[in-house]
């Protein structure tokens, strides 16, 4: 195992109204200056973009396009990116609706082993199906709030509707996730 070494990962979203600022997470992208890695890991369909925005989604084939362009700029231009001041210029040079988002700082042991880590957090599905599997009824929920046995004014909501309420508000899963682990 290798130490420890300071790593910037951003999600890549798809947005199609960039006025709206509403996005679905497509990718997620993992910068490790001081091991001269930058990788990309995008989702292989656009499944996440159908679901999200439905007949709005766009041609699918030119995203799909999208996303082939942003890998193999990603390649050429992974020697040239030599810290995240020029990973958030690379980002801003962007001119569709495939965006980064600004780079958030993360300890990296084994970059390949934590991208896709990331990538099953904030994209993959078996994540967010794994908690929805476990989900507690609304009703089982109630049951329990009747009996007193859920005496706090803490959100009750179940995992599903979390997930949907992220979906609908384009909310960051991580910030959501912290609550599930309450639930």
């Amino acid at each position: 195992m290798s130490p420890p070494t300071t790593g910037h990962y951003s999600l890549i979203q798809y947005c199609p109204d960039r006025m709206r600022l509403e996005a679905a997470n497509i990718g997620v992208l993992l910068f490790c200056p001081e091991r001269n890695y930058l990788q990309a890991r995008l989702a292989p369909t656009n499944r996440r973009i159908d679901r999200f925005f439905g007949a709005e989604a766009g041609d699918l084939k030119q995203i799909n396009a999208m996303k082939k362009i942003l890998e193999h700029r990603l390649k050429a231009e992974s020697q040239v990116i030599q810290d995240v001041e020029g990973l958030q210029r690379f980002a801003e040079l962007l001119a569709n609706e495939i965006v980064i988002t600004e780079p958030r700082v993360m300890l990296v042991e084994e970059p390949g082993v934590e991208l896709a880590q990331l990538y099953e957090q904030l994209v993959g599905q078996s994540y967010l199906r794994s908690l929805v599997r476990a989900e507690p009824s609304r009703r089982r929920v109630h049951r329990h709030r009747r009996r007193g046995e859920i005496t706090t004014t803490e959100d009750t909501r179940t995992p599903a509707e979390l997930i949907e309420l992220i979906r609908n508000n384009g909310r960051e899963v991580q910030e959501v996730l912290a609550r599930l682990e309450n639930l």
